[in-house]
């Protein structure tokens, strides 16, 4: 067969090739949330998060996720909270990647889903209206996507989204240094302005047109490759400069005073010293030195755990013990 006949031949196959995972995801998104896995495991921060105060809290999500967290790679989750309503309306496509097979999550491989295939892909539907649908994909054995089905459906289907982030997320993602787990919120969309500003930083007034548009917060891995540091760095960007960055300097100073005072916040006593908060134009930037990974897991367990146990714990007031600060070298 000619080499031209054999390319006609293979189209339908490469039609049916699941697209990557970007083509899952939403186009130009402001908000996500990313926890790299294997980079933790390699900077040797995953092994000691596991004995950690989060034990508790892994275990318990191994179990709503149907697989070992041993097995995955990065979660990335990606959201656009809608111009007016609740949390209802929030479209949200959250993708799993493994280093081995996935199983099904207990609500889908138990639940009333229905199964079903597009593009040769296996899929399960969610129970319940179809406009209001959410789909399980696994393109392959060692990847989950769950998202809108009005919005999945077209990638399955040989149509992937472009699935590039914002110009302000790669913005602020940027710089030296090795992102290990991240978030960023959209903070200027009504939603999450009440959401997060309005928890974070109550009562604070800014110059019209000038409060925050956007919340980073990361854990990274700075300075020499061999000899890594790590650093949680966060930031608050506003649209342009003028008073709105100093406004919100002086808020979050007053904020990390009133946490120096939180008895579930006492094991990051040693930490407060280190903070450095720098007002640069349109930022406010936060950051906390932790030092080598193995010395700063118990610090980077206590930041997490706020963060980690509404989603996975049955008691999502209750309070984080801590757990006592690293050792010093040479003490």
């Amino acid at each position: 067969m000619r080499p031209l006949a054999l390319l006609f031949a293979a189209l339908p196959l490469l039609a049916q090739e699941p697209p990557s995972i970007r083509g899952f995801l939403l186009d130009d998104y402001r908000n996500v949330a990313c926890a790299d896995l294997r980079a933790l495991r390699e900077q040797g921060i995953w092994d000691e998060l596991e004995v950690s105060v989060l034990k508790a809290i892994f275990r318990q999500m191994e179990q709503e996720l149907g697989f070992p967290l041993a097995a995955l790679d990065r979660i990335t989750a990606v959201a656009e909270p809608p111009r007016e309503g609740g949390m209802d309306g929030v479209r949200q496509v959250v993708v799993f990647e493994g280093n081995a097979a996935l199983d099904l999550p207990p609500r889908v491989a138990r639940g009333r889903w229905t199964r079903d295939e597009l593009g040769g892909t296996v899929v399960h539907r969610s129970p319940g209206p179809a406009a209001r649908a959410e789909l399980c994909a696994q393109p392959r054995r060692e990847v989950l996507v769950f998202g809108p089905a009005e919005h999945l459906e077209p990638a399955l289907q040989g149509k992937p989204h472009r699935g590039q982030p914002s110009a302000e997320v790669m913005a602020l993602l940027s710089g030296r240094g090795e992102n290990l787990a991240w978030f960023v919120i959209a903070v200027d969309q009504p939603l999450l302005r009440e959401r997060v500003l309005g928890r974070l930083l109550p009562g604070i007034e800014w110059p019209e047109g000038q409060a925050p548009s956007d919340l980073l917060v990361r854990l990274r891995a700075v300075g020499e490759a061999d000899d890594p540091r790590l650093q949680v760095e966060a930031v608050l960007r506003h649209a342009r400069a003028g008073d709105g960055p100093a406004v919100s300097g002086k808020a979050v100073e007053q904020w990390l005073q009133q946490q120096k005072q939180e008895p579930r916040f006492r094991g990051l006593v040693p930490l407060f010293s280190r903070i450095e908060t720098v007002v640069d134009r349109t930022d406010v930037t936060v950051r906390v030195p932790l030092g080598k990974p193995r010395d700063a897991v118990g610090y980077v367990a206590l930041l997490a755990a706020p963060i980690l146990k509404p989603a996975a714990s049955p008691d999502p007031g209750g309070e984080v013990e801590a757990p006592p600060p690293p050792k010093q070298p040479g003490k």
